[in-house]
């Protein structure tokens, strides 16, 4: 072999060399989950506060950012899904932050809709709370509401004018999304929509529960197969509540990252599925923001939308909320977290499984999050 073929075939081997380097950088870029379904698909990375749909990113200004100077209020009470009997409940926020020290006066808004056209009640100059209310603003709702379902927000005014408006919470008066007397799913009737109520902290489920334990705290994934399965009604307009502790910044294991799944077994498998759900916790070990992520998939149309946050707290308890159906001028999906609106995207066909599975952790994929405590769930109809 001559001095150039011998130069050939190192140059060669030098490319062959790089482009397996190449291949292997973007493997590592690569969706952890990649499903061959027709319809739209985005992936998008928001700051905290902001809402994302399929089409982009809604301008919307981070609970952590302000305007004038004035930060949004945070909502503490009642949280989205509450229910009352109290025809003027009582409207609660964590005060706003204020950068110039000035007074600050809330505005509070009730509206029938999500888009705030019809207002049901609404105050401004409203002051803020004293110094014996630990941080906070309370404001009796006026005029008294009627039956139904109602929206509603806050924000602050200070010295150089309004700041942003806090996450849009709802709250039923008189029709409640309220837990029903048995803990089976049934057909909704005439007293309003039905629910699960699964406390978890009693040493059971009404689910069909496959491994982990029970504790005082709740329902513990002792292992990335464990999963926690709800047979429940179509829900084309629903709703799943939970609570989470031991969520940490680095997950246990790298590919074991699912809270919550929801698909049709009766479609096929869960990866291919046409009516999969799923909500994950991903984390840098291996993983690109955002590291919190939803996939909606409703009759073979997908979304992905997601959430850039890590810096979980093992000793907080999380409040999470999945809620899809009708909303925003078509079909919506949003994910709550603590309250606020993290993820959110509009959908086509209606979410309409014939075989209706919710589970925690998700089985077919083993992934998990070993460590995770559960309780509190509630599912029903919206």
């Amino acid at each position: 072999m001559n001095q150039q073929e011998q130069s050939a075939r190192a140059l060669i081997l030098f490319m062959l060399v790089v482009a397996a380097s190449i291949l292997a950088g973007c493997k590592s870029l690569e969706d952890p989950d990649p499903v061959p379904l027709t319809g739209s698909s985005s992936v998008a990375t928001v700051q905290p506060g902001s809402t994302v749909s399929a089409g982009g990113t809604t301008s919307a200004p981070p609970a952590s950012g302000s305007v004038n100077g004035v930060g949004a209020p945070t909502i503490l009470d009642p949280l989205p899904g509450a229910s009352t009997a109290d025809t003027t409940p009582l409207l609660t926020v964590r005060n706003a932050s204020v950068s110039d020290g000035s007074a600050l006066t809330y505005t509070f808004q009730v509206s029938t809709n999500d888009a705030f056209t019809q207002m049901a009640a609404e105050i401004s100059g409203f002051p803020q709370g004293s110094a014996g209310t630990n941080g906070t603003t309370t404001w009796e709702v006026t005029p008294a509401l009627g039956a139904g379902r109602y929206f509603w927000r806050a924000r602050a005014t200070g010295a150089q004018g309004p700041g942003p408006f806090s996450p849009i919470s709802d709250v039923f008066i008189g029709s409640s999304p309220s837990p029903s007397p048995s803990p089976s799913p049934s057909p909704p009737g005439p007293s309003g929509p039905s629910v699960i109520s699964d406390p978890l902290t009693n040493g059971g489920s009404v689910g069909q529960v496959s491994g982990g334990r029970f504790t005082g705290s709740g329902w513990q994934v002792a292992h990335r197969g464990n999963y926690i399965r709800y047979v429940v009604p179509t829900l084309q307009s629903g709703f799943v509540e939970w609570e989470n502790r031991n969520l940490t910044p680095f997950n246990p294991e790298r590919d074991a990252f699912s809270l919550l799944g929801m698909w049709d077994p009766s479609r096929g498998a869960y990866r291919e599925n046409p009516f999969r759900v799923h909500i994950r916790k991903l984390d840098t070990q291996g993983h690109n923001p955002p590291y919190v992520r939803m996939r909606f998939i409703a009759n073979g149309d997908q979304h992905d939308v997601g959430f850039d946050f890590l810096d979980w707290n093992p000793s907080h308890t999380y409040r999470w909320r999945v809620e899809w159906g009708p909303g925003g001028g078509g079909n919506q999906a949003r994910v709550f977290l603590d309250g606020r609106v993290i993820m959110s995207t509009s959908y086509g066909p209606s979410y309409s499984p014939r075989d209706h599975w919710i589970e925690l952790g998700v089985q077919e994929r083993a992934e998990s999050i070993v460590g995770v405590i559960y309780r509190n769930v509630r599912i029903g109809r919206r």
